[in-house]
């Protein structure tokens, strides 16, 4: 046996060779609902710095591991792509690569496109580094959106406050929205 010695999780931005294995979890851990990696790819090179990756290190007596237990994806959106979600609150209408603004232009909105993990604890940080994220940028974007596609998403949007665009349905597909700097406020508010 190679007892483990101790575990620690680090995240970074994702780098090209991960999305093989970002893709894969999603998969696993959202289902078939996710994008192709192909369009991975395409949303990779159009914003690389909207995909995150956590790590886990494990340290142990014969020799370090290290694997991939989690990912989220937010995504700054164009003026014209938040206002075809807003109005189509079924959400029928997707996020495309030409919706993506790049790297160093100010977004209208942030998308949060994906978010999974394999384990409590792992799902526990990813979504705690999501919340951490979105908060570092109340400052570039007004509007954080999502459309949840399983229900644990749903559960997730809902526990962070995010509401409905259409009040009486906040199901799964739905878009959902929240003001970013009323979030920032709040939380300045509360003594965070």
């Amino acid at each position: 046996t190679n007892p483990i010695l101790r575990v620690r999780y680090e995240l970074i931005c994702a780098n090209r060779s991960d999305l093989k294995q970002i893709h894969a979890l999603a998969k696993e851990e959202i289902g078939d609902s996710v994008i192709t990696l192909k369009s991975l790819h395409e949303w990779y090179t159009a914003n690389s710095a909207s995909l995150w990756v956590l790590w886990q290190h494990a340290y142990s007596v014969l020799f370090p591991t290290k694997r991939l237990v989690g990912f989220f994806s937010v995504v700054p959106i164009t003026r014209q792509a938040t206002d075809k979600l807003l109005k189509n609150r079924e959400g029928g209408y997707r996020v495309t690569v030409e919706s993506i603004v790049p790297e160093g232009q100010k977004p209208t909105a942030w998308y949060v496109s994906a978010i999974a993990a394999k384990g409590e604890i792992a799902r526990g940080r990813v979504v705690q580094q999501l919340q951490a994220f979105i908060l570092a940028k109340a400052n570039e974007a007004g509007l954080i959106l999502a459309a949840p596609t399983t229900d644990d998403g749903l559960r997730i949007t809902l526990e962070n406050g995010l509401l409905p665009t259409d009040a009486t349905t906040p199901e799964l597909e739905t878009i959902f929205y929240r003001d970013l700097n009323t979030a920032v406020m709040t939380q300045r508010n509360q003594g965070g």
